[in-house]
C-alpha cells in the first residue's frame, strides 16, 4: 500500500525550479495568477502556479519534458 503524500503549497524556490527547467528546453510561457503577483511584490495568498503555454505541439512536448523532474512517470507519457 503506497503512502500518499499531501500536497503542499507552492514556494518561490518550486517556482524557480520550474522556470528554469522549462527554459532549459527553450519552452514558450509566461506565470500568471498569484506566482505572478508575488513576483512582483504584492502580497497574496496562492495555492498554485499559474503558467499559460503557447499552444503548438512542439511546445507541449517541450513543456511536458521539462515538467519530467516532478512529475509521474505516468503523466510524462501522455499525449
Amino acid at each position: 500500500m503506497e503512502e500518499k503524500v499531501p500536497p503542499r503549497t507552492p514556494e518561490q524556490t518550486d517556482l524557480a525550479k520550474l522556470c528554469a527547467a522549462l527554459n532549459a528546453e527553450i519552452a514558450r510561457y509566461i506565470v500568471v495568477g498569484g506566482m505572478a503577483i508575488i513576483q512582483q511584490g504584492f502580497l497574496r495568498a496562492t495555492e498554485a502556479i499559474d503558467l499559460l503555454l503557447e499552444r503548438s505541439h512542439d511546445n507541449q512536448s517541450r513543456v511536458l519534458k521539462a515538467f519530467q523532474f516532478l512529475l509521474h512517470p505516468q503523466i510524462c507519457s501522455l499525449e
